[in-house]
């Protein structure tokens, strides 16, 4: 186990043994990769190309499966319009601990007209986090934007039912928010 899987493990037991702060969605993972499952709420702006600036718009963020190995933890996913039926498009993700002792990570879309990447930085997997996105292979509709999610959180957890239902690792992450 690395020292960052034992110290949300043992961050979470006790917060737990103590009473507070974990608001009953959260539950003991020991493995770093599984911090990163679940469901998110992200907002951002951004500047399009061809139809210029757009403020304030959200979605979610949905984490299905993770694997971890010495070179990062890498992640499969989707985004999810606010109706929780709409994708976005499917992700892949990769997430490493940086030299402070935080966290970054890239995602790159696919399966969509408009392909983009995101780069997140982070304090803890799963945690809240800032991001900025680009996609530069539109030509005249390419488009930058910058936004934050919430960290991973049951009360989203239908909005990512439709690309990460039948995951395993994503069921296992909402069973534990009953």
């Amino acid at each position: 186990m690395s020292t960052k899987s034992l110290w949300i493990c043992l961050v979470a037991s006790v917060q737990v043994a103590a009473g507070g702060g974990l608001r009953g969605q959260v539950y003991s993972r020991t493995r770093v990769e599984d911090s990163f499952i679940g469901a998110q709420h992200w907002n951002e702006s951004g500047w399009y190309a061809d139809t210029g600036f757009k403020q304030h718009y959200d979605g979610y963020f949905c984490l299905c499966s993770c694997n971890n190995s010495e070179e990062g933890v890498f992640c499969s996913g989707a985004g999810m319009h606010p109706d929780g039926e709409t994708q976005v498009a499917k992700f892949l993700g990769v997430f490493s601990e940086d030299k402070t002792g935080g966290w970054v990570g890239d995602l790159v879309a696919y399966n969509n007209t408009n392909p983009f990447s995101d780069h997140f930085t982070m304090e803890q997997p799963g945690g809240a986090s800032n991001y900025t996105g680009v996609s530069q292979s539109l030509g005249g509709a390419s488009f930058v934007w910058r936004g934050y999610m919430s960290g991973v959180d049951c009360q989203f957890k239908d909005k990512c039912e439709v690309p990460c239902s039948g995951t395993p690792q994503f069921d296992e992450w909402v069973h534990s928010c009953s």
